[in-house]
């Protein structure tokens, strides 16, 4: 998957064509923020030279990291739009104005920067439960504890008192 496809579906689908935002500036986050994917995963993914995701045995990335590179910006939007609305230069808090006929209703800026931060929390949220997943969904058992590996000649002698065993 190519950088620029990742950021127009991230663009098209996930954040539904916002006016705010280009696919360019999706794309840049996306390239300066590899390391950010790969430290939570424990992959070794980099960008090539045709702008695809690879790891470092040249496959393409996975779509389970891509959903965690997807939640990533969606976390790090949700926090932008979230500072915005609570900054200066938010949505004035006007409630509702009535003049000449015409009725104009707004949304109090804290309201709006409540909603974002509620999106936020439940972005990372999700995103843990996206890392663990991938992590767990990806782990091996590194020992197996057993005695099946021994020979035929040990003999296995069991304490009926507490059930433990020897050889």
């Amino acid at each position: 998957m190519t950088i620029t496809d990742l950021s127009s579906d991230t663009w098209k689908f996930d954040l539904d064509e916002p006016d705010d935002l280009s696919v360019a500036f999706i794309a840049q986050y996306y390239r300066v923020h590899i390391g950010d994917l790969n430290n939570l995963i424990n992959q070794g993914f980099y960008i090539s030279d045709t702008y695809e995701i690879v790891d470092e045995n040249g496959n393409e990335i996975d779509v389970d990291a891509v959903s965690i590179y997807k939640k990533l910006f969606e976390i790090y939007y949700f926090r932008k739009q979230s500072k915005t609305y609570l900054g200066a230069g938010g949505v004035d808090s006007v409630v509702s104005v009535t003049q000449d006929g015409t009725t104009f209703r707004g949304v109090e800026r804290n309201g709006i920067a409540k909603t974002y931060n509620d999106l936020l929390k439940e972005s990372k949220n999700d995103l843990k439960n996206l890392v663990n997943n991938y992590k767990f969904n990806r782990s091996t058992a590194r020992q197996v504890v057993g005695d099946d590996f021994l020979g035929d000649d040990c003999v296995r002698v069991v304490d009926p008192r507490n059930g433990n065993s020897s050889y």
